[in-house]
């Protein structure tokens, strides 16, 4: 989301902090991004307010500044708290809108390094240790050893193109379809698991997650098995 916000000039620098403390103006590696530049406001109070500048009823100029930051949408309800709080206006002229732009900060996958490069044979072993599988379908493969690794948990096959151009050895998913195992032409050993198996370590890590971020809070999961598919 973007947020445009305006403020008399005096208050630019502590309402724009207030936004960035609480999640606003992160890209990519940079924080603290804004933009701002000067603009001339006008209002008239009624009987009823309590301006900042100005009395009720007279029609009112004052200096201001437009302050546009990028802002997550999950975090938007308290960026904008903080803003209306830092702001010394009774009443906040701001806009929100939408973006269709990429979110640098999340994707769907992601791609990290053993320590060292291991046999295809100790990988397999590895893959079905770390993940407690008993099989899992993957696809023939000229590489002898594996180092580099991409993982998307649930139907990454999407991500399959991604991984290959990444340099990937190997890519650990799920629901890969028939045809989509050609696509990587004997290269990067490409590892369908199971879409259960794939997802299924989540819950302690959110279970971890919450009971850090939340100590006070009882934290209860289901025990239920919920995978529809089974093996026979």
């Amino acid at each position: 989301m973007k947020l445009g916000v305006h403020v008399p000039e005096d208050y630019l620098s502590e309402v724009e902090a207030a936004m960035f403390q609480h999640g606003a103006g992160n890209i990519g590696n940079y924080s603290d991004c804004g933009f701002s530049w000067d603009g001339r406001g006008t209002f008239t109070p009624n009987n009823a307010s309590k301006p900042f500048i100005g009395s009720a009823n007279e029609s009112t100029v004052g200096l201001e500044k437009r302050i546009e930051v990028l802002v997550p949408e999950y975090c938007l309800s308290s960026v904008l708290g903080a803003m209306k709080e830092a702001h010394p206006y009774e009443e906040v002229a701001y806009d929100v809108v939408q973006l269709k732009n990429d979110w640098q900060e999340v994707g769907s996958g992601i791609i990290g390094e053993l320590p060292s490069s291991v046999s295809m044979d100790d990988f397999i072993q590895l893959l079905k240790t770390k993940m407690e599988l008993n099989f899992f379908k993957g696809t023939k493969s000229n590489r002898t050893e594996i180092k580099k690794v991409g993982i998307c948990g649930g139907a990454g096959s999407f991500l399959i193109p991604q991984a290959m151009a990444s340099g990937c050895d190997a890519y650990i998913t799920s629901d890969v379809k028939y045809h989509e195992f050609f696509d990587t032409e004997g290269g990067m050993f490409l590892c369908d698991i199971g879409h259960y198996e794939s997802e299924k370590f989540t819950i302690p890590l959110f279970k971890e997650i919450l009971s850090e971020k939340i100590p006070n809070f009882a934290t209860i999961f289901a025990q239920t098995d919920t995978n529809p598919v089974q093996y026979h």
